[in-house]
């Protein structure tokens, strides 16, 4: 097998397409060419998934501590206690 492919038994498991969704695919993730992505610049190379938004830039769990994600709603950066704009999951996440 090739750099962390899965073993040939586990084939018949997984899908025949890629993820079309961030909830499927994971916040962060790269989708392949011809697909929709759900990284971080997504927006800059305008292929984000359909949920991109309101599935990964809504909380820290999600974006991360310490981050402020353009184009999100909340930040989860040290400052947003500040700027008022944490996002809800701020005090019990960070």
């Amino acid at each position: 097998a090739w750099a962390r492919a899965p073993p040939p038994a586990a084939l018949p498991g997984l899908p025949d397409a890629p993820p079309s969704t961030c909830a499927a695919a994971g916040c962060g993730m790269w989708g392949p060419p011809g697909h929709c992505s759900c990284s971080w610049n997504c927006p800059t190379f305008g292929n984000c998934c359909p949920d991109y938004k309101g599935f990964c830039l809504a909380t820290c769990k999600q974006m991360g501590c310490g981050r402020f994600v353009s184009g999100s709603n909340c930040s989860c950066a040290e400052s947003c206690s500040k700027t008022g704009d944490c996002c809800p999951d701020y005090i019990g996440t960070c």
